[in-house]
């Protein structure tokens, strides 16, 4: 898309004082467990029993990106 991807780091210590004047990022902090460890999926039983073939990464960014958007508005 032609963007320099801009990246902060929220750690479990800053994400506690911000909740302190914001509750959501309390919520944030207690919900980071959850990017502690990498999720596998196996999904050939799922895949084979309903004929399901997942989109690819490349495939479903690029329809993304190239959706047009304005039918909604």
């Amino acid at each position: 898309m032609g963007k320099t991807a801009k990246v902060s780091i929220l750690t479990k210590f800053m994400a506690g004082v911000l909740g302190i004047f914001m509750p959501i990022m309390t919520e944030l902090k207690e919900m980071m467990y959850q990017y502690d460890n990498d999720y596998v999926f196996k999904s050939k039983k799922f895949n084979d029993r309903f004929n399901f073939l997942p989109t690819s990464y490349e495939e479903g960014i690029t329809e993304i990106i190239n959706k047009d958007y304005s039918a909604n508005a």
